[in-house]
């Protein structure tokens, strides 16, 4: 008896094989066409969806012919390099350092209410005549019958924070907790049910 032979399977796609190869491009590489630019940008927009992106800039694509243009294009060195290039600037554009958000907080504890209101009128100041320091102290503003009620973040607390990030206040945790076993064991018991 002969034996069938049976064509080789093919191998599974891997991360490797999926994953764009990234090589470093040095200086005097061609520069991006606006059509690989605005790819590039609609593939950071979008999530990271490839495909999407050369779908959203060549509407008239197949799909499977946009997955394999986007693949291209995904892959190519200089392309690559602008895209993890624009993540970072944009990651360092929207990145809060310690410095910011301390002084964040010390702009909270130091929220004047006065300034909510006009020096001569003593009437509240519509919310674009408000100073900046005060207006990025608001939690909320409802209107009223009587007026606007408007709430401000917890100075006390911006307070504390600063304290504990000056090393100023420790915060107090305790750990002594007791439980008494025989005592939940015993409401547990079916007499204690009943």
């Amino acid at each position: 008896m002969t034996k069938k032979r049976r064509r080789p399977k093919k191998p599974k796609a891997t991360a490797a094989a999926i994953m764009p190869v990234v090589t470093v491009v040095e200086a005097g590489a061609p520069a991006l066409t606006e059509a690989q630019e605005t790819f590039a940008l609609t593939y950071i927009a979008n999530g990271y969806n490839a495909t999407a992106a050369y779908r959203d800039t060549h509407p008239a694509v197949s799909p499977g012919a946009a997955r394999v243009e986007a693949h291209r294009l995904i892959t190519k060195p200089n392309i690559w390099a602008f895209i993890e290039q624009e993540k970072k600037t944009r990651f360092d554009r929207l990145r809060m350092g310690p410095d910011e958000a301390l002084g964040l907080i010390s702009m909270v504890g130091r929220a004047d209410p006065l300034d909510l209101f006009d020096k001569e009128t003593g009437k509240l100041l519509p919310i674009h005549k408000m100073p900046l320091e005060i207006r990025l102290c608001i939690r909320s503003i409802k209107p009223g019958e009587h007026g606007d009620t408007i709430t401000l973040l917890d100075a006390l607390k911006a307070r504390e924070l600063m304290a504990i990030a000056g090393g100023r206040l420790r915060q107090a945790v305790d750990l002594n907790v007791s439980f008494d076993h025989v005592k939940y064991l015993a409401s547990k018991t079916p007499e204690a049910e009943k």
